[in-house]
Formats: structure tokens, C-alpha cells, sequence
């Protein structure tokens, strides 16, 4: 329809077209548990190196919740080593000339404290960055040694090939942030804490999304069930 109203196309083609439906992934499928995602930290908090900076993205994917495009967004000035913080207030745009573009909504403009592994990650990446003398105008976090952004396409790549040599569940980078949110709810955050901190609009919705508990939290709560109802006999 807006390709009609700014005369891209004379009519839409898709007009009475009925989708087809099929099931989404099962909630289990779309994060790892705290096992594999041990081993997923593991593995990308090493060998950083220009060559790979998606192995870079996906560590600061699954340490703070961002979205793909934020992260891909990020650049030096953003990163506050003193407060140890890094601030999101926008995104990448990947389809209309890879440049900034706004954040996907109001409340996604948000401030995240991060751990001091991931600080130290970032660091000797920028620290290779200034050794290659690499022109970065827009001082880019994740900028590589061609002087691109890895897309989401390399990020769910290297994602595979992790599933396929460390033995994780298959997830894209969108199941970076589920397991992060999932991660901190099994760790006992709470959940309007972990609402802002993916720059949900509200709790419910952080709520609606990750109602579903982590296999080891599961495990948990059925010992704890089991042993309350043994104590009734």
C-alpha cells in the first residue's frame, strides 16, 4: 500500500491475498539454557580479532539483550568504562543504505550496566581498531578489517557453526536476547528490571514473551514441588 501511494507500483498485487499460517518454534527452541550459554560466553570472549567481529557482536548480544540493530548501531562514544555502562539510543539500518536510523520504539532508548568482561572485550577491539588505523568516521564499535559492519546473516552463520562445534540448541541472534532475559528471571531478577533493560514499553509485555521458565529453572520448581507435596503425606 505505500508503494502505491508514492506511485512505486500502480496497484497492489498482494490486495485479497490470504496468508498461510504456520506454528512458531516452540519457546525452548528460541533460547539456550544457562548450560549453553556458559559455553556460548566461553567460546566468543576469545580470539578477538578484526577478521571477526560478529563473534564480538553476538558476546555483546547475549551480555546485554540488545537487538541486532542496536548492536550493530553502537559506537565508542556510547561505551562509559567509568560508569560501566552502554547507552542504546539507536539502530542500524541495514535495508535503506546501512546508516543510523531510530530505535524501534520510545522506550527502546535506554541505558544498560554491563559486566567488566564485556567492557575488557570491547576495549581490545577498539584497541585493534586504532593499531589498523582503520578509517571510522562514525567511530563504529563493530566495524571489521574491510571496514563493514558484519549483517545478521553472518551473525545466525556463526551461530550455526557454534551449534554445530559446541553442541548448543540452533538459535538466530534474536535468541541472544531471549536468553539473556531468560537467563536473568532463572537468576531471580526481576521482571520489571529486566523490562527496561530490553526497552520493553512495559512489564507485561516482557511478561507475555518469557512466561516460560529455563530448563534448569524447571527442574528446580519441580523438586520444590515435589518435596512440598510429600511433606502434606
Amino acid at each position: 500500500m505505500d508503494a502505491v501511494a508514492d506511485q512505486i507500483i500502480h496497484s497492489d498485487f498482494c490486495f485479497h491475498v490470504e496468508l498461510g499460517r504456520h506454528s512458531g518454534k516452540a519457546a525452548q527452541l528460541k533460547y539456550l539454557d544457562a548450560a549453553d550459554m556458559q559455553k556460548l560466553a566461553t567460546e566468543v570472549n576469545q580470539n578477538i580479532k578484526l577478521t571477526s567481529t560478529s563473534k564480538s557482536m553476538i558476546f555483546t548480544g547475549l551480555m546485554t539483550g540488545m537487538r541486532v540493530a542496536e548492536v550493530s548501531a553502537l559506537t565508542w562514544p556510547d561505551i562509559d568504562r567509568q560508569k560501566k555502562t552502554i547507552h542504546v539510543d539507536k539502530s542500524w539500518d541495514y535495508v535503506y543504505g546501512k546508516k543510523f536510523k531510530k530505535t524501534k520504539t520510545e522506550s527502546s532508548i535506554r541505558t544498560i550496566t554491563v559486566i567488566d568482561e564485556l567492557l575488557n572485550h570491547l576495549k581490545q577491539l577498539h584497541a585493534l581498531q586504532i593499531g589498523a588505523g582503520l578509517e571510522n568516521s562514525d567511530h563504529l564499535v563493530f566495524l571489521n578489517n574491510r571496514g563493514r559492519i558484519p549483517t545478521p546473516g553472518a551473525c545466525d552463520n556463526l551461530l550455526k557453526k557454534y551449534h554445530d562445534t559446541l553442541g548448543i540448541k540452533r538459535i538466530s541472534f534474536h535468541g541472544l536476547r531471549h536468553t539473556h532475559a531468560s537467563y536473568l528471571l532463572y537468576c531471580g531478577v526481576k521482571m520489571e528490571y529486566i523490562s527496561k533493560r530490553l526497552g520493553h514499553k512495559n512489564s507485561s509485555i516482557t511478561r507475555n514473551v518469557y512466561a516460560h521458565l529455563m530448563q534448569e529453572d524447571q527442574a528446580q520448581e519441580d523438586s520444590r514441588t515435589i518435596n512440598a507435596l510429600r511433606k502434606i503425606n
